[in-house]
Parts: structure tokens; sequence; C-alpha cells
């Protein structure tokens, strides 16, 4: 009676002792799934930015190009109006030895 008595204890033991492993892997599996799941949810949150910060980029990339293409036209203008001066002074001056001869011719 007494070695039955023990070899039940031994395996109502053993039994609690597996239960208790069987619930520690239980919460051991639930807190790696719940950070499973956080780190997921960052990363997708960090997929968001990284989109997000892209398609800002891509909007200054144009709006850089934009700015350059007016720069451009600008400095386009700029030497024609320099160019349009520079006629009109010269144009201005041909004017003056005109006058300047007409009127010697006149005093003659």
């Amino acid at each position: 009676g007494e070695d039955s008595n023990t070899h039940v204890s031994v395996m109502m033991d053993r039994y609690s002792h597996l239960e208790a492993k069987h619930a520690k892997m239980k919460l051991d599996h639930g807190l790696a799934q719940q950070s499973m799941e956080t780190q997921t949810k960052q990363m997708l949150r960090l997929k968001r930015e990284l989109l997000e910060s892209r398609e800002r980029c891509s909007s200054l990339d144009a709006d850089l190009s934009a700015v350059r293409g007016e720069a451009h036209a600008v400095r386009h203008q700029m030497r024609q109006t320099q160019k349009h001066k520079e006629e009109a002074e010269e144009a201005s001056y041909q004017l003056t030895q005109l006058r300047e001869q007409f009127t010697t011719v006149l005093r003659q």
C-alpha cells in the first residue's frame, strides 16, 4: 500500500510540474506573440513614415525643378534686356554721330 501511495504522489508531483511548465510556456508564447504584434505595428508605422518622407522628397524635387526653371527664364530675360540696352545705346551713339555730322554740314 505504501509503495503505491508513493508512486501516486510522485505521479501527481510530476503532473503538476508539467502543468506549471505548460502554463509558463503558454505565457511565454503569449508575450512573444504580443511583442511580435508590437514590432509589426512599429514596422508598418516606419514604412508609412518612409513613404510619406519619400513623397515629401519628390514633391520638394518638383518644387526645386520649378524654381530652377524660373531662375533659368529670369537669367535669359536679363541677358535679352542687357542685349537690348546695348543695342539702344549703340543706336543712340550712332544718332548722336549723325547729328554732329549733319550740324557740321549745315555750318559749312
